[in-house]
């Protein structure tokens, strides 16, 4: 868990955002402009690589819902152990194994396709 606890620096706008609500000032309104400029141009510098051309202007929006997306979304596998995929049960465990609900299913082993298995 602790390279999950990592995970919360690769989105730093919350961490921006909350140091201008606790700090107030042009230094913290500094940072968070800083943050969401360098933010927007590395996804549009990353969209643009893969052939996406969308208007600049969007970008800084488009990060916001981004960030708080991710923020809200980040502690959710803290509070579960389970997913559903593509119609089977599993429970994720040590080193996030998916370990199938329930291994014997018509007189054996769950098996994944090969197609499957590379999805």
């Amino acid at each position: 868990p602790a390279g999950y606890l990592g995970e919360a620096l690769a989105n730093p706008l919350p961490f921006a955002l909350a140091l201008l609500v606790a700090a107030p000032g042009a230094a913290s309104a500094g940072l968070l402009l800083s943050t969401l400029g360098l933010l927007s141009a590395l996804a549009a510098i990353g969209e643009r690589a893969l052939g996406v051309s969308r208007p600049l202007a969007h970008y800084p929006l488009l990060v916001v819902l981004r960030g708080l997306a991710v923020f809200l979304l980040w502690p959710l596998p803290f509070v579960g152990s389970r997913v559903r995929w593509r119609g089977r049960s599993f429970r994720i465990g040590r080193r996030t194994r998916l370990i199938p609900d329930q291994p014997w299913a018509a007189g054996g082993l769950v098996e994944l396709s090969p197609e499957e298995a590379a999805a």
